[in-house]
């Protein structure tokens, strides 16, 4: 339940790895038992985030930081985003 921002600004935390930021997405507290299943999902729509999971998210390209971006999102466990 909730809600969360995806924000366009994909800039911070650029020395963090892919999964390191996917990680600190699920950061509530509800969200933190479910964070493989979670990982597990976004990794299946985000293929392409999958194989760059151990790379800095600083040098993914624009097209992959807004898939970052918005797979945080997902991680919170929220039902609602908007971006």
């Amino acid at each position: 339940m909730g809600l969360v921002l995806v924000s366009e600004r994909r800039r911070p935390f650029t020395d963090m790895t892919v999964e390191e930021k996917l990680e600190m997405g699920a950061s509530p507290k509800r969200a933190r038992p479910h964070l493989k299943r979670n990982l597990e999902r976004v990794y299946d729509m985000f293929g392409q985030l999958k194989e760059r999971r151990p790379r800095k998210a600083g040098t993914l390209n624009g097209g992959e930081q807004q898939m970052l971006a918005v797979a945080r999102g997902i991680m919170a466990n929220r039902r609602t985003a908007t971006w």
